[in-house]
This record gives structure tokens, C-alpha cells and sequence, in this order.
């Protein structure tokens, strides 16, 4: 049986997924992004309450050409300056945020947006700590280990080799150690599932692999499954 925030988890997932199935028609498209200045795809999906990648399939599947990007910060808007200054300048997220005013936030999406490629975790720390004090040289150093999730539920480990490391060098504990057991690298679609529930417990005995599809349908089944035994328990006046 599940514990309870894997139950609210599970509620959402499934929340998710009947959003997702929501039909958008071409009009809702147009109302919410052809006719309207200024918005981006994100802010139409969000407004449309269905996923960026649902909304992008939706553009195709309706002939819907996507905007140009228009953001207010006009070096932004210019791909070759943009590389310029990343690559051969070989300035920070940071250092290009406060040049032109704008939030690094937004310059990290310019870069997304023009598929600019991102130079590995290690050249971006060179270029930040040009004195080397980053890493196992840095005054807060705490062994290459941090807690991530909202409520800090999972591990992460430094590997700035790693091909899906987060811009920090950062990749998943679970992960790591699956791709450890199984000698290679996980796909996109894969899911490393603890057994008992605990995030930090990722000992390959509480790991087990699967997909997305299949996760999902777990917690589903595991869903029903409660609520099923609730009846049964309010059936019968048992507390709980």
C-alpha cells in the first residue's frame, strides 16, 4: 500500500493525464496564441491546461506556424550575438544577464529557444570560478551531494561528465546507480522507482526499473487499490 503524499502524488499524476486528453480545438489555439501579442507557446499551453510538448503537437497538427521569438530584451532576439558572446566571449548566463540588463533566466531561454548548445557543467565553472574555487575547492563544498525535489525527497550526485546533468553538474542518485547496475545510460523514457517510498534510500535492492507508462499505471492500480480497502474498512466500521 501506498503512503499518503505517494497517493497525492499519484492524484496528480492522474490529474495530469486526464488534462492532457482535454481536446483543443484550432480556435482555443488561436484565442489563446495566434491573436494574441507577445505570448509564447509556454504561457498558451498553460492558459490551454495541457503540457508545452501536447501544445507543440497541436501547432502541427493543426498547420499552426510558431512565432517568432520576441523577446523585450532585442540582443536576445539575435542568435549570432548570442553565440558570440557564449562561445567566443565566453561569458556566463550571468555575466550576459547583467551586460544587457535582462534576468539570466531569461537568457538561459534565448539560448533553449536559437538551440544554441550548452557548454558542459565543467568549461561553465572555469568560466564562473576562473580562480578554481568551485567543486572540492569550494568554501561550501559538502561532498558532491544535495537534496532535491520539493520537499528535498531525493539525492543528487556531482558528475559533470554525465550527458544529463542538471547546469550545476548535478545528476540523480537513483539514477546513477541503476545505470551502474545495468551499464548504460538511462533513456528519456525510463523510471527508477524506490520501493519503499524513500527518495534517499537508493540501495539497487530498493530500485527498480520501468517506464513511464507503466509507473503510471502502478500508482493507478495502487490508487483503486485504496480506495477499495477504505470501502471495505468504513464497510465494516474499522478505523484507520
Amino acid at each position: 500500500m501506498y503512503n499518503k503524499n505517494g497517493t497525492i502524488h499519484v492524484l496528480f499524476l492522474l490529474s495530469n493525464k486526464m488534462i492532457m486528453l482535454k481536446e483543443i480545438t484550432k480556435e482555443d489555439i488561436k484565442r489563446e496564441y495566434s491573436n494574441k501579442v507577445g505570448v509564447t507557446g509556454k504561457q498558451a499551453a498553460k492558459a490551454l491546461s495541457i503540457t508545452h510538448k501536447t501544445f507543440k503537437k497541436k501547432l502541427e497538427l493543426y498547420n499552426i506556424q510558431f512565432k517568432k521569438r520576441n523577446s523585450k530584451y532585442k540582443n536576445l532576439n539575435d542568435k549570432k550575438w548570442l553565440k558570440e558572446q557564449y562561445f567566443k566571449n565566453k561569458k556566463s548566463v550571468l555575466d550576459i544577464a547583467k551586460e544587457i540588463n535582462a534576468t539570466s533566466g531569461a537568457v538561459y531561454s534565448a539560448i533553449k529557444w536559437m538551440k544554441v548548445d550548452l557548454r558542459s557543467s565543467e568549461e561553465g565553472l572555469k568560466i564562473k570560478f576562473p580562480n578554481g574555487r568551485y567543486g572540492k575547492n569550494a568554501s561550501n563544498w559538502k561532498g558532491g551531494k544535495r537534496k532535491s525535489g520539493e520537499k528535498g525527497q531525493y539525492t543528487m550526485i556531482l558528475q559533470h561528465t554525465h550527458p544529463k546533468a542538471d547546469p550545476s553538474g548535478y545528476v540523480m542518485e537513483h539514477r546513477l546507480v541503476m545505470e551502474k547496475k545495468i551499464g548504460r545510460y538511462l533513456t528519456k523514457n525510463e523510471i527508477v522507482h524506490h520501493k519503499d517510498g524513500d527518495g534517499h534510500n537508493n540501495k539497487i535492492s530498493n530500485l527498480q526499473l520501468t517506464t513511464r507508462k507503466t509507473h503510471f499505471n502502478d500508482h493507478f492500480n495502487a490508487v483503486k487499490e485504496v480506495k477499495r480497502l477504505k470501502k471495505l474498512l468504513d464497510k465494516n466500521n474499522i478505523s484507520y
